[in-house]
C-alpha cells in the first residue's frame, strides 16, 4: 500500500472557512497538483534551515555550541539558553550538528514618534507642469515640500518597483516584475546631471501631459533617449561604486536581466539554455558587459532622488504582495518558487469568482532553506529610503491561496507559511530603517492573523 502524503504536515489546508463562515473543501485534484509543486513526499517535511527569535520573548533553548555574530564576534553557550543575544543576522554553530542561520529580532517594529497624517498618491498620476507625460520623483518631492506647509508627517505611495522590461510598460504597479528595484519611469530626467541639450525634447515630452491617459510606452520612448545620451557622457562615480557594491549580486544579476531581456524577450523561460538560470556562465559574461552598468546606472539615478524626496518629507512606500512570473526576480530566485502556481483569494464579497492575480508564490520551505534571501532583499530595497512601509495584502505572510495552473480561482487551497521568521526579519528590518509598518487587512482573513500581528 502506497504510503499517503500528509497535506497538514507540508502546510496545505485541506478546506478553508469563507468570509461567510461556510466550510469549502479543496478536490483531490487540486490538493495532488499543490503537493506535487511544493515537492512534498510522504513523511515530515525537511528540518528548519533558519531559527529566528526575538529579543522581547525568552530566548529558546539553542543547546550547547556557539554563536559566530555578523560582525565576526563570538559567544560560547554552555548552557541551553543564552542569557541575551544582539540584534542580527548570525549563525549558530551546535556542538553536535549543521550549523544554522540565527536571526535575532526585536519582535516588534518601531512606533511612529507622533501621530500625523499624509497624502496618498499614485505617483505616475502626480503630474506637474514639468512632468515628462508621467509624475516623477522629482514631483514626490515637490508633493513633500508643499505637504509639510500645511501639517503633513508622511507621503504614502504606490508600490514604485521595477516592470518587466519588455517593449510594452506594465501599468499595474501590483504586477512587477521586481520588488527589489524600482521604475526608471519614475526617473525625472532634467534632474539627471549628465543630461544635454533637453529643451526641445522637453517641451515635446511634456505635450504628454495633455492625454489624461498616461502613455507609458510614449514617456518611456522620451526618458530613454535622453537618458542613453546621458550615460554615453557618464565617466564614472565615488557614489555609483559605493551603491553597486552595496547592493551586490541582487543587482548585478537584475541589470544582467535587463540587457538579456533587450536581446532575447521579456521571458526569460524562452532564452537560449545558457540564460536561462542565472548560475550558469552565460549569465556572468553578460553582467560585465556595458548595458549592465547602464540598467545599475538607472537604478541609482532612481536612488539618488527618492533620497531627495524623503528629505523633504518621509516616504511609506507599498510592498507588493508578489511578482511577474516572466519577470527578473522570478529569475533570480527561480528555485525558491513553486512552479505551476499562481496566488490569488476565493471568491468573497469583493469577487464572487475569486481572483486569480497570476503571481507565483514562494515554496515556504525552499524560501527557508533559501534563508529568505529575496524576503529580506525586498524589505532591505523598499526601506532604504521609508519612513514607513506598508505591507500589501499582510495575510500572505501567514497563508497564501494556492491556484494550480488552467484551474478557476475557485479550484485554490490555502498553503501556511513560517509567519513566525517572516514577521521576525520584517521587525528587524524595520528597526534598521527606523520605519514603521503596516499591512493591508483585507478579505478573508484568520482571527490568529490580527492576533499575530498586534
Amino acid at each position: 500500500m502506497t504510503e499517503r502524503t500528509d497535506p497538514a504536515t507540508w502546510g496545505v489546508a485541506e478546506g478553508f472557512h469563507d468570509v461567510g463562515g461556510r466550510w469549502h473543501p479543496v478536490s483531490a485534484p487540486t490538493l495532488a497538483a499543490v503537493l506535487e509543486s511544493l515537492g512534498a513526499q510522504p513523511g515530515d517535511p525537511p528540518p528548519p534551515a533558519l531559527v529566528t527569535v526575538r529579543t522581547d520573548h525568552l530566548l529558546p533553548s539553542l543547546g550547547r555550541g556557539r554563536v559566530v555574530f555578523e560582525d565576526g564576534g563570538e559567544l560560547d553557550i554552555e548552557g541551553d539558553r543564552p542569557a541575551s543575544l544582539p540584534l542580527g543576522y548570525h549563525r549558530f554553530q551546535p556542538a553536535d550538528g549543521a550549523d544554522l542561520p540565527l536571526v535575532v529580532s526585536p519582535g516588534r517594529a518601531p512606533l511612529p514618534a507622533v501621530p500625523s497624517w499624509g497624502f496618498a498618491t499614485q505617483l505616475y498620476a502626480t503630474r506637474s507642469k514639468r512632468s515628462w507625460g508621467i509624475g516623477d520623483l522629482a514631483d514626490l518631492a515637490e508633493l513633500g515640500r508643499w505637504s509639510a506647509t500645511v501639517g503633513a508627517g508622511f507621503t504614502l505611495v504606490n508600490p514604485l518597483h521595477a516592470p518587466t522590461p519588455g517593449p510594452q510598460q506594465e501599468p499595474s504597479p501590483y504586477f512587477p516584475g521586481s520588488r527589489c528595484f524600482m521604475n526608471p519611469l519614475y526617473i525625472a530626467v532634467e534632474s539627471v546631471p549628465a543630461v544635454e541639450d533637453l529643451e526641445d525634447q522637453a517641451a515635446m515630452s511634456r505635450a504628454l501631459n495633455g492625454d489624461r491617459r498616461i502613455d507609458r510606452d510614449a514617456v518611456w520612448a522620451a526618458k530613454s533617449a535622453a537618458l542613453e545620451g546621458a550615460f554615453e557622457r557618464f565617466s564614472g562615480d565615488a557614489d555609483f561604486e559605493r551603491y553597486v557594491a552595496a547592493r551586490g549580486r541582487p543587482l548585478h544579476l537584475y541589470a544582467a536581466f535587463c540587457a538579456l531581456a533587450e536581446r532575447h524577450g521579456s521571458s526569460w523561460r524562452e532564452w537560449p539554455y545558457e540564460y536561462r538560470h542565472p548560475s550558469r556562465a552565460g549569465v556572468d559574461r553578460v553582467i560585465v558587459s556595458g548595458r549592465v552598468r547602464y540598467h545599475m546606472w538607472l537604478q541609482w539615478l532612481l536612488d539618488c532622488q527618492i533620497c531627495d524626496a524623503a528629505n523633504e518629507l518621509g516616504i511609506v512606500v507599498d510592498l507588493a504582495v508578489g511578482v511577474d512570473p516572466s519577470g527578473p526576480d522570478s529569475w533570480i530566485w527561480q528555485d525558491v518558487y513553486a512552479p505551476g502556481m499562481g496566488v490569488g483569494a476565493p471568491p468573497d464579497e469583493f469577487n464572487t469568482r475569486g481572483q486569480d492575480w497570476g503571481l507565483p508564490p514562494f515554496n515556504p520551505w525552499l524560501l527557508r532553506a533559501a534563508a529568505y534571501e529575496p524576503w529580506i532583499e525586498a524589505l532591505r530595497a523598499n526601506l532604504a529610503h521609508g519612513q514607513g512601509l506598508r505591507v500589501d495584502h499582510v495575510m500572505g505572510l501567514f497563508r497564501l491561496y494556492w491556484i494550480p495552473g488552467g484551474a478557476d480561482a475557485g479550484s485554490g487551497a490555502y498553503v501556511r507559511y513560517p509567519h513566525h521568521d517572516m514577521l521576525n526579519i520584517l521587525a528587524l528590518e524595520a528597526h534598521r530603517a527606523g520605519a514603521w509598518v503596516v499591512g493591508e487587512d483585507l478579505g478573508t482573513v484568520e482571527d490568529e492573523v490580527r492576533w499575530d500581528l498586534a
